[in-house]
């Protein structure tokens, strides 16, 4: 038996629990470094518009901390699951080499340049927002 939380169960649902409890993390470390990379793309957003470099490094230091969470959700995987592994769709995927991918946008943030994004309003009635909404 092992005590968790104050409260006694037998091994066999210690080690289910123990893969569940690694499978959360897993997960929450993903969210987090999508948060991370959605904040990015916000910051980067405000950059290529009136040109300040606030935001860029703003971008920047989250897509950092992305990396750091996707670090951890990789680590936190493989050590339950094998790696890389073989996916019908999509082929080989190594989540610790998937890093190097994470560390590439931070080279694009840095290498961002103001205006890089050209944007078109939508033909027709606009209602006050950039979309046209």
């Amino acid at each position: 038996m092992t005590a968790i939380s104050g409260r006694e169960c037998p091994s066999a649902n210690a080690r289910e629990l123990t893969a569940t409890l690694g499978d959360i993390t897993a997960f929450a470390h993903l969210g987090r470094y999508y948060a991370a990379k959605i904040e990015a793309a916000c910051e980067l957003a405000l950059f290529d518009c009136p040109s300040k470099s606030e935001p860029q490094q703003a971008s920047i230091a989250k897509l950092e901390a992305a990396l750091g969470h996707w670090r951890a959700y990789a680590a936190t995987y493989t050590k339950q699951y094998r790696q890389p592994l073989l996916y019908n769709r999509v082929g080989w995927v190594d989540l610790v080499q998937l890093a190097e991918k994470a560390a590439a946008d931070i080279e694009i943030a840095r290498d961002w340049k103001p205006g890089s994004v050209k944007y078109s309003p939508p033909a027709g009635k606009n209602r006050g927002s950039i979309f046209g909404l």
